[in-house]
């Protein structure tokens, strides 16, 4: 048991984690055979639920963060890069076998623009949309995944990319200006 919460014996846990939030046995689940490398950190707000599904790798400094009654959910074999953050202002779900590679973000929630004169940033509200990557995608290092986007299965995203809407399963994608290369 860690904070509460029942992990198989298969789990390795390689250095120091952070686990943060008003967990229940609810909050965070565990696969078979999860691997969490150092500084890994797993945050719950409200009633937020991280789903590691088996054989989830998560490597150095990955954060996850499920707000309110969000739910993130990281399908078998799954794996992420070094420095990635999946903020769950709304539900993200990766699916089987797809693969996240370093210093990516996984934005389900935005704030919203324009920001009124009489408002701060701070103040002016959220966009929420939920983030659904198919099995076996491979998204490249240092994308962008904003929030209401779809990756069909077997797409590939292209470093520095950032996504919005959906992409069709076998694609090919890259730029800042996403575009469809095969």
């Amino acid at each position: 048991m860690l904070c509460g919460i029942r992990i198989p014996m298969s789990v390795k846990i390689l250095g120091p984690i952070n686990i943060k939030g008003k967990l229940t046995a609810k909050s965070l689940v565990f696969g078979k055979n999860v691997v969490l490398q150092p500084n890994v950190e797993l945050k719950v707000r409200g009633n937020g639920v991280i789903v590691l599904g088996d054989n989830v790798q998560l490597d150095t400094n990955v954060r996850i963060v499920a707000a309110e009654n969000r739910v993130i959910d990281i399908g078998d074999g799954g794996q992420i890069g070094f420095g990635t953050i999946l903020n769950g202002g709304e539900d993200i779900t990766i699916g089987k076998g797809s693969a996240i590679a370093s210093n990516c973000l996984l934005q389900a929630s935005e704030h919203k623009l324009p920001i009124p004169k009489d408002r701060d940033v701070l103040d002016s509200g959220y966009v929420r949309g939920k983030i659904k990557i198919g099995a076996s995608v491979w998204v490249a290092a240092n994308v962008l995944i904003r929030p209401n986007s779809v990756i069909g299965d077997n797409a590939v995203i292209g470093a520095f990319s950032i996504v919005k809407g959906q992409l069709d399963q076998d694609g090919v994608y890259a730029g800042l200006q996403l575009q469809r290369l095969r």
